[in-house]
């Protein structure tokens, strides 16, 4: 927080009491004189400006962007250069202004230094006067400098940029940009001081070094070493040392010892200063004015400060002995560390004939002394004694070494299962347990002091067994020289009986015990695994047979890890011309194995249910190896061949027409000798053998098997019926398969010719006229299959259900006649066919089918020509009635209909015979619901028009058009053969439409007389439409459908049954529901739900809808029901709160607790009015009897009763509708 300037600060005390003086002589002389500008005095103070620029700065984007500053103005404040902090902020000449410790604009400690240092080696001047170029020159570039670094751009190359277009207004802009250049260089050379690197600014941080004595010299000293390069920049002094500066580095010395430190200072001679007090800050107390700092700081050379002191000497010295006789030990050499670690040697001493050794001189303090080297055959002691050494004094110490003794550790090693690399069983040298030995003296054995312990071949130790670990020791042994000797193996190893010698001898210091040791190794018991391969026939040896050798258990390594899983294969060997394979996998003891066939040689079948196995267990100990072998035997491999007999021009196994695939024979010959597969026995059929003969059979297919492979060929010996003899010859190559496949299968496919041949035939026509016939163009013929043509129960065929044959060109089941009445087919396969006309030109009859016999293979030559006559069309109207809800017939007599011939204008009459002849105009449908006309029409186009529907229906004016044609479909009669054009014509059904419409009291209003009071007053009624009201329709009889339709019973199909639901229906505001398309018949209405505050009506109705005529499509009947308004019943009882007793005479209100609306939604009744008044009887009872609506009410007391106090307590009735069962 910003704090007005204090008089009392230290070194400005005397000068703002002299300043403060001053200004009021100056501030009087203000008051009397005009044009001159008086001097400020501290704590406040005037601001004198001049023009400093020549002109405009413009903008300075990196002060202020968009902003242009103009002119920079000169200023003198309290007798100081002033300066502007706020860049873009304004200042009014004369003002006053207040002086401030502190700065009030925000800034960073880096800041505040940088500012003081600028006004340190910035320009300032103590005249109030106007200012010289050169002095404007030097002003402007410290301006400059003030703005940047309040901006914290200062060292930066927006700092510079700004600094040279305020420099550009100066008289000179290259003289003041220059000045800003050297205050930049001097301000960063002075903040950014370094300082010797082993040195600090602080004494309260210096470092503190202690000299060392150095025995070459006789004096305590140290060299420090300036890696900052700045040592030449200042001076160095110290009281009590000799000082040596060399470069950037400087040694102090000093022959006395001064354990306490002294401070050293290093004072810059390089003009580099450190300010020590502070600028003063000016403000005038008016928000938006500019902010000035003025008055050059005191200021420092800088300086650096280290300590130094001096360590103490003295000596030490050590007497060495054996730990058991005593004996002074030479050559035992010590160091002395000056940790407890004995890691930071400072001396070494060697005890001399005496077992006596003396230091050198040491700093005295507290040292460590531990042995380096012990005398030879003694063990090297690690104990570390402690040395303190005193000024001028020797410290003595003791110490002493113990003999050193010897072991022997005999290893039993041999090759343990390790892995399994994919292709063999991979063994890595390891320790073994369970190997017995025993240990011989190899020459006399003496102790250190001479006396002998074993002669040379004595026997140490025996029945030494190695460990789990795969070795024991010998401990406690003399040097000397010793033999071990192996006594017994381990299983699955063979016995090393090969000696081995072990020399203890001293090598190494440290130990208290010489190890040595020694490696017996063992070999293991190995397999040979073999197989024999015959075959199962001649004996004869087979060459080629793989056989695969696998795990037969899970194999573990010497770890226990499963490293091989049961079944896994381990090596396939393959058998040479002798018939034998051996197997090279390195198998592991005491593992079961098995040996199966995985190939088996060319032309013979795998041996898959042999399988050899076999158990490796452990040998004897001086047997190294354990052999296995075993004989398998093949048989050969057979071949089968299939003939497949298909038709040539389809590919297929289906015989064309008549003809038949089955009865073929065929030969199948040797191609080339036939070689049995052993090698040996030769050729068993010759080229050109016939080996076996070949029958169809109803597919087209016949096989031979158990044949030996070779090359073969299939020709045809004999055709089937209906097809030409195949003359090419078939190969067919039984090669082998592979010894998986016992018989090797192979097939050929003879394609033989059907016999074929086309037909033809001329068509023409015959109108009934007696004229020559012509010849008709269009007429389409189907030909069948007889033997395919399925038979009716009459004998007729079924052409509905047969499959056409193809007659015609590209795929054509069809062929028609030309222009000239001519058809030709295609070539048809051997078969009799049923030809059918089953196109007619257009308005022709059909000719009857005829049957063709292919028998002979005349493909390009049809048969003889054949003639047929057609016949003009004519057809028979038939007329459905149909329900256009159901879609079913209306089994309902007598719909009229009249036909009306469009062609000729006039409606159509026909006539019947029997009994007697009779003109009809006029056709009736039957009970059936349809009619057919008695005569055929000719072709034409008609309309069928209907004159009046059957009952129960709606006539139907919506004509029908069909026209007489062959195009229009129809269907045969089967027993007239006449033509029957069927149509179907819809009504629809009468139907019922109901309305059900739902009365009530409504409230209407609340009314009295002229001047009746509100409580006077009553709720007035009136009938209304209710809305909400629901009701359920129910069938009041079965309910059938027009139609006449019955079910599969025979019972008359029903669209309700008595009692069922028809319809819901709910009234709604117009209090009004309507049921829609109800089919004709009686229904009865119940209300199953009343309208909100409304008592349900118990009392069904029953409305029936009777059919009227065949012009009245909907029949509308409509019922009404009215509701009773549910009342309230709204009392309160009063009694004394003593004895409870009813009390009379009580005069009660009851006021309306909310707005009370009627039915059109106006409030007629505003919460608070007084609706009621009455006196509670002699039973206390006070009852309301006015007819209310549903609203919330609420009773209080008006007057009390006589010999009571008035009961403020108010009774509240939410009056809520209580369902449509309360009335």
């Amino acid at each position: 927080m910003r704090k007005l300037r204090r008089k009392e600060h230290m070194k400005q005390k005397l000068k703002r009491f002299m300043a403060g003086f001053m200004a009021m002589l100056t501030l009087v002389g203000t008051l009397f004189t005009n044009g001159t500008t008086a001097f400020a005095a501290s704590p406040q103070a005037n601001i004198a400006f001049w023009n400093a620029s020549v002109k405009n700065s413009g903008e300075v984007s990196e002060l202020k962007p968009g902003f242009n500053h103009g002119k920079i103005l000169y200023s003198i404040l309290d007798g100081n250069s002033a300066y502007c902090m706020n860049f873009g902020l304004r200042a009014d000449g004369g003002q006053l202004m207040n002086s401030y410790d502190d700065a009030s604009t925000s800034m960073s400690a880096q800041q505040r230094k940088l500012l003081s240092y600028c006004l340190y080696y910035g320009f300032n001047s103590t005249q109030k006067a106007a200012p010289s170029n050169s002095q404007c020159d030097e002003y402007i570039a410290t301006q400059a400098m003030v703005w940047v670094i309040v901006a914290d751009i200062f060292g930066t190359g927006s700092g510079d940029s700004a600094a040279r277009k305020l420099c550009n207004t100066a008289p000179s802009p290259d003289s003041s940009y220059s000045y800003y250049e050297r205050l930049r260089d001097n301000i960063s050379s002075s903040y950014n001081a370094t300082l010797p690197s082993f040195a600090s600014r602080r004494t309260s941080e210096a470092p503190t070094y202690e000299l060392k004595w150095n025995e070459g010299s006789q004096r305590f000293e140290a060299t420090l070493s300036d890696s900052n390069g700045v040592l030449s920049d200042f001076d160095f002094g110290i009281s009590g040392y000799s000082v040596d500066k060399n470069g950037n580095s400087i040694t102090i010395s000093s022959t006395s010892v001064n354990t306490t430190a002294t401070t050293g200072t290093f004072t810059s001679n390089a003009g580099k200063v450190e300010t020590t007090s502070s600028c003063v800050f000016w403000l005038t107390g008016k928000s938006g004015y500019q902010e000035f700092i003025s008055e050059r700081p005191t200021a420092d050379p800088i300086k650096a400060y280290i300590k130094v002191k001096t360590e103490n000497i003295g000596y030490g010295e050590l007497t060495k002995t054996d730990e058991s006789s005593g004996v002074k030990l030479s050559g035992a050499v010590y160091g002395i560390y000056s940790d407890s670690g004995c890691t930071n040697r400072v001396q070494t001493m060697t005890t001399d004939g005496n077992g006596y050794a003396k230091s050198a001189a040491l700093v005295a303090g507290t040292y460590y002394v531990k042995e380096i080297t012990a005398p030879k055959g003694y063990v090297l002691s690690g104990k570390v004694h402690t040395l303190t050494v005193k000024a001028g004094q020797t410290t003595g110490i003791s110490a002493t070494d113990k003999e050193q003794l010897g072991a022997i550790t005999i290893y039993k090693e041999g090759e343990v299962l390790s892995s399994w690399n994919g292709s063999n069983f991979t063994y890595e040298k390891k320790k073994l347990s369970g190997a017995a030995f025993k240990v011989t003296a190899g020459a006399d054995i003496y102790k250190a002091d001479g006396t002998k312990v074993y002669s040379a071949g004595d026997v140490v130790a025996e029945s030494l067994t190695t460990g789990t670990d795969g070795q024991v020791v010998l401990s406690d042994l003399h040097l000397g020289t010793y033999v071990v000797t192996e006594i017994k193996s381990i299983d699955g190893y063979t016995i090393n009986t090969t000696p081995q010698t072990v020399a203890v001898e001293y090598k190494d210091q440290t130990v208290t015990v010489q190890y040595e040791s020694t490696t017996i190794e063992n070999t293991r018991q190995k397999a040979d695994v073999s197989v024999v391969k015959k075959d199962s026939d001649t004996e004869n040896p087979l060459d080629g047979g793989k056989y695969t050798l696998y795990a037969g258990n899970d194999i573990k390594n010497y770890a226990g890890q499963v490293i091989v899983t049961k079944g896994t294969a381990l090596e396939t060997v393959t058998t040479g011309e002798d018939g034998k394979a051996s197997y090279s996998v390195d198998l592991p003891i005491s593992n079961g194995y098995y040996v199966s066939e995985t190939q088996a040689p060319y032309a013979y079948i795998r041996n898959s249910k042999d399988v050899y196995s076999f158990n490796f267990n452990v040998l004897p100990e001086t047997q190294a190896k354990a052999s296995f072998s075993h004989t398998f035997v093949n048989d050969r491999t057979t071949a089968k061949i299939h003939i497949y007999k298909v038709d040539k021009e389809s590919g297929k196994a289906v015989a064309q027409g008549d003809a038949s695939l089955e009865g073929a024979v065929y030969g199948l010959y040797a191609r080339n000798d036939i070689q049995h597969p052993d090698g040996a026995t030769g050729v068993v059929f010759k080229a050109g053998d016939l080996v076996a003969t070949l029958t169809t059979d109803k597919t087209g297919e016949a096989e031979v098997n158990n044949l030996y492979l070779g090359n073969y060929y299939v020709k045809e010996i004999t055709p089937s019926e209906g097809y030409l003899l195949d003359e090419e010859e078939h190969d067919v190559v039984c090669d082998y398969e592979g010894d998986l496949v016992a018989e090797v299968s192979r097939s050929t496919t003879s394609a033989e010719q059907v016999i074929k041949q086309p037909f033809q035939l001329i068509k023409v026509s015959d109108n009934g006229d007696d004229t020559e016939a012509g010849l008709l163009a269009g007429a389409e013929f189907t030909a069948y299959l007889k033997s395919s043509l399925p038979v009716k129960a009459d004998g007729s065929y079924d052409f509905d259900k047969a499959t056409p044959v193809v007659i015609g060109e590209n795929g054509a089941t069809t062929i028609t006649s030309d222009d000239k009445g001519h058809a030709v087919s295609i070539a048809i396969p051997y078969g009799i066919y049923v030809v059918v006309e089953s196109k007619t030109p257009h308005n022709m009859k059909a000719i009857k089918p005829f049957e063709v016999k292919i028998s002979e293979n005349h493909p390009d030559k049809p048969q003889t020509w054949r003639v047929f006559l057609d016949r003009e069309f004519t057809a028979k109207f038939r007329v459905i009635k149909k329900d256009s809800d159901t879609k079913q017939t209306v089994l309902v007599p007598n719909a009229e209909f009249k036909i009306f011939n469009i062609d000729k204008n006039e409606y159509v009459k026909q006539y019947t015979t029997y009994p007697s002849k009779v003109e009809h105009t006029s056709f009736f449908t039957d009970e059936d619901g349809d009619l057919i006309l008695p005569e055929a029409l000719k072709i034409g186009n008609y309309r069928i028009e209907e004159v009046s529907a059957p009952f129960g229906y709606v006539v139907n004016d919506k004509y029908v058009n069909i026209s007489v044609d062959t195009d229009t479909a129809f269907e045969t009669d089967g027993d007239t053969n006449d033509a029957i054009i069927t149509v179907e014509y819809s009504d629809a059904p009468a139907v019922g439409e109901m309305t059900v419409e739902k009365k009530g009291e409504v409230l209407d209003g609340f009314k009295g007389g002229l001047l009746a009071s509100s409580y006077e007053k009553e709720f007035v009624y009136k009938e209304g439409s209710l809305a909400g009201a629901k009701f359920k329709v129910y069938a009041a009889e079965d309910i059938y459908t027009a139609d006449n339709q019955k079910d599969a019973d025979g019972n008359r199909i029903k669209y309700y049954s008595k009692g069922d639901i028809v319809t819901t229906l709910t009234t709604g505001k117009d209090g009004k529901a309507t049921a829609k398309n109800l089919p004709l018949g009686q229904y009865r209405v119940v209300e199953v739900e009343a309208p909100y505050g409304y008592v349900l009506n118990p009392n069904e109705q029953k409305v029936t809808f009777t059919y009227v005529d065949d012009k009245t499509p909907v029949i509308k009947e409509s019922l009404t029901f009215s509701d009773d308004r549910q009342k309230l019943d709204m009392s309160v009882t009063k009694l004394d709160a003593e004895d409870n007793t009813p009390i009379a005479g009580a005069v009660f209100g009851l006021y309306a607790d909310e707005d009370i609306k009627n039915v059109d939604g106006k409030v007629i009744i505003e919460k608070g009015t007084l609706l009621e008044k009455t006196t509670s009887d002699e039973n206390g009872k006070i009852a309301f009897v006015k007819d209310y609506p549903f609203a919330k009410y609420v009773a209080r007391e008006l007057v009390k009763p006589a010999g009571y106090v008035t009961n403020e307590e108010a009774v509240n009735f939410d009056t809520k509708y209580q369902g449509q069962d309360v009335k």
